[in-house]
Order: structure tokens, then sequence, then C-alpha cells
């Protein structure tokens, strides 16, 4: 290719050589730009990526020739300029041969250049593909991609003149190996083309930088308890383990085959399909990738709480499992009847509640304690690490209240403060 190059500018000079004496007799407008355009011959279509190619190198050369030259220099010797570019043209696309060319000229000068093959044509291609460092099950993975590749690759060759390849394996080698890391980003390749009867590409593939050793699930719900999640949270990390191995750069790019994985398990799950599931889910790319989805009912709610609490005056322990299921029957209000059930005396509190939202942050709720027969009004204010409870006994005494303060750890994770009838104790209360 060094030597080819070398003949090349040595035609540009000899050309240049003839053109200048005349182009600098006199001063007059000058050429400032070119512009080729590459014709297509009946016989043979050059693929448009490398036809661009050849287009830039042919630019390059007509504009040695060219730039700078005086316009009415070039008009007059158009036919004598015409067959030296031509010939410079031939000689560096090995393969073809111009059998039309014109050019018309100006400060911005066009040219068309039409090529006719003059050797044999790829008519096969075979890729030979190896990828290293990595198992069967992530080949598998990447075989669509794979297959674009191997799909450009036969559309960049078949048709192209064999003997041209001398000089456009410079072309060539560039698009596929552009064509690779936009399909397989996260892959080094080695790339060889081998010249015969049959064209052979090697290609080797490598998977660098990140790669992901682990995929995490986490379902978040303000609708269900964890206990009914948590099977279909595991199957969702089983089934998305076949991506363990691949380039986190890859998984980042084709992220919906992770999510597309995660569906499938929830669409193949005769319960989990019928509920409300966020279709964005979150997804942090890394050697330990996280996927976070969130799964709620759209007008109902159900929970299981365990409860314990720890009195300050006399350290007792009380252990209370809580039953609650809530339905939404109007814009921000929801109906609700839940059980506390005392464990260490057997004991089950029932009671029916109306709950209100007035935004985000606050809520008032009226509750009636069906063993008691008392209503209780509740206010309660929180963000999203922190709030305030207080509630009261309508029939009781003015100091009959109780006030908690509410400090969240997790989305299921609660530790509170609470005083009543100057009694105070620490209750911790966590989502099941």
């Amino acid at each position: 290719m060094g030597k080819r190059k070398g003949c090349l500018w040595l035609i540009i000079a000899i050309i240049f050589t003839a053109i200048s004496p005349l182009a600098y007799a006199s001063e007059g407008q000058v050429v400032q730009s070119v512009v080729v355009h590459l014709k297509d011959s009946e016989e043979n279509v050059i693929h448009p990526r490398i036809k661009d190619r050849i287009e830039s190198s042919i630019t390059k050369v007509a504009e040695k020739v060219l730039i700078n030259q005086e316009i009415a220099v070039i008009k007059k010797n158009r036919k004598e300029i015409s067959q030296l570019i031509k010939s410079v043209f031939e000689k560096v696309l090995v393969g073809y041969i111009v059998i039309d060319f014109g050019f018309i000229v100006g400060e911005e000068t066009g040219m068309i250049v039409e090529l006719k093959p003059t050797s044999t044509l790829i008519e096969e291609v075979n890729l030979d593909l190896e990828i290293l460092k990595i198992d069967e099950r992530i080949v598998q993975i990447v075989d669509k991609e794979i297959a674009v590749i191997k799909k450009n690759i036969e559309n960049y060759l078949l048709g192209f003149p064999i003997e041209s390849l001398i000089w456009a394996d410079d072309i060539i080698k560039p698009l596929i190996e552009n064509l690779i890391e936009w399909q397989l980003p996260g892959f080094a390749a080695t790339l060889e083309i081998e010249i015969g009867s049959t064209i052979k590409v090697g290609l080797v593939l490598e998977p660098v930088g990140k790669l992901v050793r682990d995929i995490q699930v986490e379902v978040n719900t303000h609708s269900f308890p964890r206990l009914l999640i948590l099977p279909i949270q595991e199957h969702i990390e089983e089934s998305l383990a076949i991506f363990q191995g691949l380039p986190v750069e890859f998984l980042n790019k084709y992220k919906d085959r992770l999510t597309d994985a995660a569906y499938g398990v929830i669409d193949g799950s005769n319960w989990a399909r019928n509920l409300y599931w966020n279709s964005e889910p979150e997804i942090i790319f890394d050697t330990v990738t996280h996927l976070y989805l969130d799964v709620n009912w759209i007008d109902s709610q159900i929970d299981f709480k365990g409860e314990l609490n720890l009195g300050l005056r006399r350290l007792r322990l009380q252990p209370v499992f809580e039953l609650y299921f809530g339905k939404i029957v109007g814009p921000h209000t929801m109906v609700s009847l839940k059980d506390r059930i005392i464990l260490d005396k057997w004991k089950n509190d029932w009671s029916l509640g109306l709950e209100y939202y007035l935004n985000s942050n606050w809520t008032i709720a009226t509750e009636y304690q069906i063993q008691d027969f008392q209503w209780k009004g509740i206010v309660d204010w929180h963000n999203s690490q922190y709030g305030i409870t207080v509630s009261k006994i309508f029939s009781g005494n003015i100091d009959d209240f109780r006030l908690a303060f509410n400090y969240y750890y997790k989305s299921d994770t609660q530790i509170s403060l609470i005083y009543e009838d100057d009694n105070a104790w620490i209750s911790l209360q966590q989502g099941l």
C-alpha cells in the first residue's frame, strides 16, 4: 500500500506541474472546492458506505490537482486534465476502469465519475467467528448482533472486485470495525480478510472492560406484602442470570433484553401478570447490576406487618401482627379493615377506617374500633424519612391522645417513639 501511495503522489505532482505554469500565467478566479459524485454502473452497484469512502479518496486526489488553479486555464485544458485525472483514478482504484468522467468547472467544481469492474467479483463471503473468554450461553445472547455483522460484511463485499481488495482493505476494515463497535459494545475485535476464490473474514471477539457478575432485582410495592412479592422477585433474578458474564457496556445498550426477560417471567405467572407493573423500571448498570421494579394494585392495598413494642417504664416486649386491607372508594379516599393481633395476649383488635389523603405528606382519617365501640380521629404528616402521627378517641378526656414520632428506615421499616396516657414506648414495625 505504501508503494501505491508513493506512485499516486508522484502522478499528482506531475499533473500539478503541468497545470501550474498555465494557471498562474494570469490572475483570475480559482477553484476553491471540489465535490465528487460516484455513479454506479448498470453492471455493478457499490455499497453506499464503501462508495462514500471511495468518493472521499477521489475528492482528495481532485483537490490536490485543482484547488487554487485558475478556472479559465482548467477550462482551456479540460481534455488533457480529464485524461490525466482519469489515469490517476484508474491507477489508484485497481480493479475498476473509468467509463465516464465529467466535471463542471467553477469556484466549486463538480465531478461525476462512473466506474466499471475489470476483475472477478466477490460472490461468496465466509465469516470465521471466534469469541474468547465467554461461554456458549453468552454466544447465544449475541447471536442477533453477529447475524447483523455477517449480513453487513456480505453487503460490503459481495459484487466487489477481488483485485480491488488490494487497496480497499483500508476502507473496508474500518467500516467493519465501526460496525462491530456499534453492534457489540464492550467487545474488542481482531479482523483479518483473506483473499482467495472465496473471501474469508476472520473475526475474533473478546469481552473487555467491566463484566456483569451479578444481577440483583428489587421489587418495591405499597400495595402488597413482601411475602407475596419475594417468590416472583427470586424467579426474576434466576431468569436474569443468563446475562452474567456480558460486558456492562453491551447490556447497557441492549437493556430492553433485560427488562423483556423480567417481564417475561411476570407474564408467565398466573397472578403476577394481572398486577400493575411500572413500564419503565430503573436499572443501574455495573459489575453488580441492579434492576428496580414497582408493582401495585391500582385501587387496593394489602399489608402484613410485624410489630414489636418495648415499654420504657417497664421493660416489657409486646409482639403484634397486623393485617390491613384497603380499597380506594373515591378521589384520594380509601376505606380499610384492620386486625391487630396482640400475640402475648392472643387478642384481636378489629377496626374499620376511612382515610383521606390531602396531599403526598398529609393524611386525615377516622377509625372505628369494633371491640371497644369507639371512634378515633387521626392526623398524620410525613416525608420520606420522618413523620408525626396524632390520634384521639372522640369520647375520651381532652388529654386522652396518642403522639408518635416516626422514623422511616426503609420503605417497609419504621421505628416510632410513642407517648399515650403517661406511658412511652418504642415500636419497631417491619413490613412482611
